[in-house]
């Protein structure tokens, strides 16, 4: 241990040692100067860094910084040495602006396209995810600055994310939502995990000791720091025991308590110590790492990085009659009002304040490329506005040769904080588009969203590019690829169905119900939509190029499988096309033989990306063992293999199977757990209507009982209710007028930052409140708040008012 580490833990006060368990403030932990600990510095940033100025925690301004291409997008180029040289430039502009740690990547699984903050994340699948995201944190954590890896765990949703109780059964917590955090941890080894506001299975994941210590540190062997969310500490004694090591940001009045519970032998000090250790262990790295030289950095250049990722990421969904690339001497009609208001990022806490900024039409006019522009709809959706634009546009496209139309979704449509209803675009733009496929049949529809958005018109349209939330670089990349100058390699890293009902978790998404239960099991994305046989719009890996690859002459060293065993596959790839480019080469496994577990078609086992030259080929090998195919057993509580009938799956996408072949696995000799007459659903998926299973039927496979929680409407409120709580009583109707008018006014006329505040507000547990204001709001106040909404008005009042007088002195 180092000397001064020692030195903390021997003779630094109990008072000492419990802050450092809490942030300094918003971005900062405490130092110890008697003790020559320094403080860390913190950043948002899961695609770019959000440094804020005077340290405010709100969404105020940043320093510039490059806004890379969002995580929904990256996540498609399937490239980790892309991702990771992404990262490589985020820690450098840390470093260039005094950051030590980055609050990123985030990684949690796309359960729902309507997660209104799947921008932030990678993929509906673990094991994408979780390879991406180590590629991201090796590459930023070379360079000197710390990774988070977020929000630990099951942070599918932001209604009431502050609130609500993810119930998960053993098997799937395993298999799907903690599996990405294993790889990524295990592989990347962050030098801290945020863990999120939701509770899991009945505890908030900051005082998940099964989670936090039993799997995390005990299981997985992991030594870095665990961090709250900001405001996601409950109780700060339970989440200490339960190795949760920093309260972020600052608190006060909690930190008492967990002196109190020390002084009192409640909770043991060893707790605390080891916390100490592991925070002073990252403050003296960091420190150590801010020592060495700080390399000058090129914004320029890394607008130029931001435009390479976002133009190798885009995902050339549909080319029929290979339309693209255009042609550059041929005059382009473009049409879209995102051609000019670039939907580069999303909003929210990483909302990023760009170096710089461009848009398709600039990027044509800096190529001197001949276009015509009109925009065809508001973003904000004005109906009188859009008679005329709409008109204008229709006119122009009756004479024009090719038309791009620059479609997307607003930001006010997916936010943090806020989940979407509908998968669809807002009805003027698809309107307009389906006017423009009727006069005109060279229709190339681009897509700038976060997430999956449905097409009632794709098979009338001749392209559609998905370009995501591309960065500050979007419109050159986005030309870059319309006009061939890059060939398109992206494949989707999550489904696209066709529309919202056909998603297996609609009916138990951001419910009333305090407990959000999660009972497609593991049935998410692909694994449902494939084993279902249910239509897609687009398939899990899909992606075109402007060239085409060929898959042969597979070649299999064994066809029985043992435990310990592996099996080496290769196979020749060959770009059978004029066009250099680069093939995502997906390896799937599944079962073939009878077996009494419910399992999914497929799943990914492992992926290449490969690029060729035309008309070159290469041998592709992967290797296999029986882990690829195991799973999570409950009866033993550990990883299993079931022997059997399985194959390999080579191929394109998950529907885009090249090759295949068949082996038997050896069987482990445990006992395989068998649902089928307790819950049949499971093993009969239908390929239509509403994933529906039966309460009972769920319980069966989470293996105990499951009761009904709601938010409590009625007093007496408590410090975990939210003032919307409160909305039936007049002191809460009063509240909730006053906050949406002081969030308008403050938010001026930026419509997003407005619902964000309200919600926050409005969705946060009282005592959070304070943590969550910044300092704005004190632990006071919140009692006051709290007593005011239980009807002790005179009490409550003074507590409000004494505590507002302190901060005027």
């Amino acid at each position: 241990m180092e000397p001064r580490i020692e030195k903390i833990i021997s003779e630094a006060t109990v008072k000492e040692k419990v802050s450092l368990l809490s942030g300094l403030d918003a971005w900062h932990t405490v130092s110890l100067s008697r003790f020559d600990l320094p403080s860390i510095t913190m950043s948002d940033g899961p695609y770019g860094l959000r440094k804020v100025m005077n340290n405010a925690s709100g969404l105020e301004v940043s320093y510039p910084a490059t806004a890379f291409p969002t995580s929904s997008l990256i996540a498609a180029s399937w490239d980790e040495k892309l991702i990771s040289k992404m990262a490589k430039a985020m820690a450098l502009e840390a470093q260039d602006q005094g950051v030590d740690v980055i609050l990123g990547p985030g990684l949690n699984i796309k359960r729902s396209p309507l997660c209104g903050r799947n921008f932030e994340y990678f993929s509906e699948d673990p094991l994408l995810s979780g390879k991406l995201a180590s590629a991201f944190i090796k590459g930023m954590q070379t360079e000197g600055v710390g990774a988070t890896a977020k929000h630990f765990l099951a942070n599918s949703q932001e209604t009431k994310r502050l609130l609500n109780n993810a119930i998960i059964d053993e098997r799937t917590l395993r298999e799907i939502y903690l599996r990405a955090f294993e790889i990524a941890i295990k592989e990347g080894k962050p030098f801290c995990v945020m863990s999120s506001y939701n509770m899991v299975n009945g505890d908030y994941m900051s005082e998940n000791k099964e989670i936090v210590d039993d799997i995390l540190r005990q299981e997985w062997g992991y030594r870095g720091v665990v961090m709250t969310d900001w405001g996601a500490m409950h109780n700060p004694v339970s989440g200490v025991r339960a190795g949760t090591d920093l309260a972020m940001p600052g608190r006060n009045e909690p930190d008492k308590a967990v002196i109190k519970a020390v002084n009192s032998f409640d909770l043991d000090i060893q707790h605390v110590n080891q916390s100490v250790i592991r925070i002073a262990n990252l403050a003296l790295k960091l420190q150590e790492n801010r020592q060495s030289p700080i390399a000058k950095v090129d914004y320029d250049e890394h607008f130029a990085i931001a435009r390479d990722i976002a133009s190798n990421s885009m995902i050339l969904l549909k080319n029929d009659n290979d339309i693209l690339p255009l042609d550059k001497n041929d005059k382009v009609l473009v049409i879209g009002a995102f051609a000019e208001n670039s939907r580069f990022q999303g909003a929210g806490s990483s909302q990023i304040n760009p170096y710089k900024l461009d848009n398709l039409l600039l990027a044509l006019k800096d190529e001197g490329m001949a276009y015509d522009y009109f925009p065809g709809f508001s973003i904000d959706g004005n109906k009188e506005t859009d008679k005329t634009l709409f008109s204008e546009a229709i006119e122009a496209a009756k004479a024009s040769k090719q038309v791009v139309i620059m479609a997307g979704l607003p930001p006010a449509y997916e936010a943090e904080g806020a989940d979407r209803e509908y998968l669809r675009l807002p009805d003027n733009q698809n309107k307009l588009i389906e006017a423009l496929v009727a006069i005109n049949k060279n229709i190339v529809v681009v897509i700038s969203a976060g997430a999956p958005v449905a097409m009632p018109w794709a098979s009338e349209v001749k392209a559609i590019l998905m370009a995501y939330l591309a960065g500050e670089a979007s419109g050159q990349a986005t030309r870059d690829v319309l006009f061939g100058k890059v060939n398109p390699s992206g494949h989707l890293a999550e489904t696209f169905p066709l529309m919202r009902d056909d998603t297996p978790s609609l009916q138990y998404f951001a419910g009333v119900n305090r407990n959000i239960e999660y009972r497609e099991s593991i049935f998410v994305g692909y694994r449902y939509y494939d084993t279902a046989k249910r239509d897609v719009l687009f398939p899990f890996g899909h992606g075109l190029s402007y060239t085409k690859f060929a898959y042969d002459n597979l070649a299999i060293e064994g066809d029985n499988l043992a435990l310990k065993g592996k099996i080496n596959i290769s196979f020749q790839l060959t770009n059978i096309g004029d066009r250099k480019g680069k093939e995502v080469v997906q390896l799937y496994g599944s079962r073939v033989s009878f077996s009494k577990l419910f399992r999914s078609q497929r799943q990914l086992i492992a992926f290449k990306k490969i690029e060729l030259a035309p008309k070159e080929s290469a041998i592709v090998k992967f290797s296999v063992e029986a882990n690829d195919f195991r799973y999570w057993n409950t009866i033993i509580h550990n990883w299993a293999v079931e022997g059997g009938r399985y194959a390999i799956e080579i191929g394109s996408s998950s529907r885009d199977i090249r090759l295949k072949h068949e082996f038997a696995v050896e069987d482990d000799g445990n006992e395989v757990m068998d649902y089928q007459t307790l819950a049949p659903t499971y093993y009969n998926l239908k390929s239509d209507g509403h994933f529906e299973t039966h309460f009972r039927e769920f319980e069966a496979i989470y293996g105990r009982r499951i009761y009904h929680v709601y938010s409590a409407t009625h007093r007496p409120f408590t410090l975990d209710s939210t003032i919307d709580d409160a909305h039936g009583y007049l002191i809460g109707k009063l509240a909730k007028k006053i906050i949406v008018k002081v969030a308008k006014k403050t938010a001026g006329d930026d419509e997003i930052k407005a619902k964000m505040y309200v919600l926050s507000v409005l969705d946060t547990p009282i005592g959070s409140l304070s943590a969550l204001s910044g300092g704005a709001f004190s632990y006071t106040q919140s009692l006051g708040l709290l007593d005011v909404i239980n009807g002790r008005l005179i009490r409550g009042f003074f507590r409000l008012l004494k505590s507002s007088r302190k901060k005027d002195k």
